[in-house]
């Protein structure tokens, strides 16, 4: 799957999502009449500046813009780091802050015209923004420009330990301010980029906007779920915009209709929070065309539906109480279960006031959720949601209703329905010891998920230290991307690379597991994305290392963004390979330590020596197999084979699907 060699990207900081040219005819939709709506907002426009000067698509920006902007900073300045100081003027190649502020703002063709605009800088010209310059935009905007919305429409690497998020998510509390953020562009017309929502798109207060074309998600449209199954985004809008498109240009509408609401409501005599706008757009937002919630969030907005439910809400306070829950339908991206399943669907409530929610079921069999009886949210809050299936629970269809009640009797419903089946084989995957959000079983290797359900294996995530001491009670244990690199910000606002560490306990789990005859097999991704010592301190105990040699050693980037190989070197005899005849392969190559193992797959390298060029075999793949408990472990140099684009063909080889059956059948001692 594109984009993985993280530790090479980490420095670029956040760039300005990616614009799509186009010469299609553009159609803007602006519900209001021509020259009205926002009268009395300001929105922050936190970009890469303003150009007054051009004309954009036929547009004078001058024009359009005159009287608009009522304060501007440029935060591109050596203190934020950055090599020279450079003014507010946006001279990026395609103008993008420019084109946001248009989008927002401007007098005949802007989403909210009668709005006024605070321009932060916070990108220079190369469409690069740091994150000291960020957060110190946004600080500004919404302390001296006082901005009720901010609008930004850039995103990078998921981040931990996050100041940018935090700062968005504390501004919703402290300032009352709106943020609506792009999701980003990582999505692929074939849907399996999942998980793929970019930072700061993951903060829980703000509105996390995908693109849209002909009512359906945009191919180029990053999608959902986060890492830990948290909905985003949580609208969509057209991501058209004079003469470009993208993720960029979606957030502006929203935050753009985010104002005219807002607007109204001040008219009506309503006090306002973030919370009563996003949870007003959302609840009236409409999808239909069957958007999966994942990929689209609640769907389009309707400005007119969303007046009418704040007209028609109880007030409190003067405050219209509006609450919202998202997904309105439980489970999201599979319809089936399996006894002993463990799942995680963590519910977002967003509400216009603090109030205390009960919440219960009602089924006509024992309920399979847990959660808290009570909970109090305020603004966006997240509710855990488990579903946990007992070993003797009764298989078929299973319907239940949770409610979620507020002291007046209203009511939010959340339909589940799933079918239940027992499974033939348990399969748990380790996602703790991977940093990267897009490592979950919703995420890239859903496709995984989905082809062992369909021969009744179930795939449950291992998401915590405390889940280690459990995982005898699976046939087989994956072991993707261990020990990835992630990112986060250290005090000054830089970057760190960061990875998550083997805790000896959890090494001794993994061994006892084989010793006791489980069945592990580990994808490791080579040393540019992932910090291959520690992950050898597990696999070195099977005499298998991995190594720095990378394969393929020249990379080529192809038209998905990789060059994978297609492998073709195998040892037939080996039920593994036996009716194999290739597999995808983007990694490195391992080095065999010890007894007990084999090499199933192996590539030819060419190494100059001198003026000599000598060609070594390096192993890919290989097996260790314990001859006292029969336990087995097999590690691949890679994972592209089983994520979702592997396991459908979009690579080279066809063949990656009947692999992975080949593997899990043999770990597990059985047939599939």
């Amino acid at each position: 799957m594109g984009e993985k060699n993280y530790k090479s990207t980490l420095w670029a900081i956040f760039i300005i999502f990616l614009i799509l040219s186009t010469t299609g005819i553009i159609f803007i939709g602006v519900w209001t009449p021509m020259g009205e709506g926002g009268e009395g907002i300001t929105i922050a426009v936190l970009d890469s500046g303003i150009n007054l000067d051009i004309d954009i698509s036929g547009i004078k920006v001058s024009r359009e813009l005159k009287d608009k902007i009522v304060a501007s900073e440029s935060f591109i300045t050596t203190e934020h780091g950055y090599t020279q100081n450079a003014t507010i003027k946006d001279n990026t190649e395609v103008f993008h802050g420019t084109r946001v502020a248009l989008e927002i703002g401007g007098r005949s063709l802007g989403e909210a015209p009668e709005a006024k605009l605070v321009i932060a800088r916070c990108a220079n010209d190369s469409g690069v923004a740091t994150p000291a310059a960020i957060i110190a935009a946004f600080q500004w905007a919404i302390t001296e420009g006082e901005a009720d919305i901010v609008n930004l429409s850039i995103g990078g690497n998921f981040l931990y330990n996050n100041s940018i998020v935090d700062l968005i998510n504390q501004a919703t509390f402290t300032h009352g301010v709106l943020t609506v953020i792009s999701a980003g562009n990582r999505g692929d017309t074939e849907r399996l980029a999942l998980s793929t929502i970019e930072s700061p798109g993951d903060a829980l207060q703000a509105i996390t906007v995908g693109a849209i074309e002909n009512q359906q998600i945009a191919s180029y449209s990053s999608l959902g779920p986060l890492k830990d199954h948290r909905i985003k985004p949580d609208l969509v809008a057209s991501g058209y915009a004079f003469g470009a498109q993208g993720t960029s240009f979606a957030a502006p509408r929203i935050a753009g209709r985010a104002a005219i609401l807002m607007s109204w409501c001040l008219d009506e005599g309503y006090v306002v929070t973030p919370g009563l706008l996003k949870a007003a757009m959302m609840k009236t937002a409409s999808n239909e065309n069957d958007i999966p919630v994942h990929y689209g969030g609640a769907g389009i907005t309707s400005m007119n539906a969303a007046q009418k439910l704040i007209s028609s809400a109880r007030k409190i306070d003067n405050i219209p109480l509006v609450t919202h829950v998202s997904p309105s339908s439980l489970p999201f991206g599979l319809n089936k279960m399996f006894q002993e399943d463990i799942w995680n669907f963590p519910l977002t409530v967003i509400s216009s006031i603090e109030q205390e929610l009960t919440i219960s079921t009602i089924t006509s069999r024992p309920s399979i959720l847990s959660f808290p009886f009570t909970i109090t949210v305020n603004q966006s809050s997240i509710v855990p949601c488990n579903f946990i299936i007992p070993e003797d629970f009764s298989t078929g269809t299973h319907q239940e209703q949770i409610e979620l009640e507020n002291i007046f009797g209203d009511y939010l419903i959340i339909n589940v329905s799933l079918t239940i089946e027992e499974p033939q084989l348990k399969v748990a995957i380790d996602t703790y010891h991977s940093l990267w959000d897009m490592d979950n079983l919703l995420g890239q290797f859903n496709e995984l998920r989905i082809q062992l359900a369909d021969l009744d294996v179930s795939c449950v995530e291992l998401t915590h230290p405390s889940n280690f001491s459990t995982i005898n009670n699976y046939d087989v244990v994956i072991l993707p991307d261990p020990n990835s690199y992630g990112a986060r910000l250290d005090s000054d606002y830089l970057y760190e690379t960061f990875y998550q560490e083997f805790h000896p306990e959890i090494i001794s789990s993994y061994i006892n597991y084989v010793s006791s005859g489980g069945g592990l097999m580990v994808l490791g991704i080579g040393d540019k994305s992932s910090a291959i010592n520690e992950s050898n301190k597990l696999v070195s105990a099977f005499n298998i290392t991995f190594t720095s040699q990378f394969y393929p050693p020249i990379q080529i980037v192809s038209e998905n963004g990789v060059n994978v190989q297609e492998i073709t070197n195998l040892t037939t005899s080996h039920p593994i390979m036996s009716d194999i005849s290739s597999f995808d392969f983007y990694g490195c190559s391992l080095n065999i330590t010890g007894n007990n193992t084999e090499v199933l797959a192996w590539a030819s390298i060419n190494q100059k020596n001198g003026e000599e060029i000598i060609t070594t075999w390096q192993p890919l793949v290989a097996i260790y197999e314990n001859t006292a408990s029969n336990g087995r472990v097999l590690v691949f140099g890679s994972n592209y084979m089983f994520d979702n684009y592997g396991l459908t063909g979009n690579y080279n080889s066809m063949e990656n699907d009947d692999l992975l059956l080949n593997a899990i059948a043999w770990l597990a001692e059985s047939t599939l």
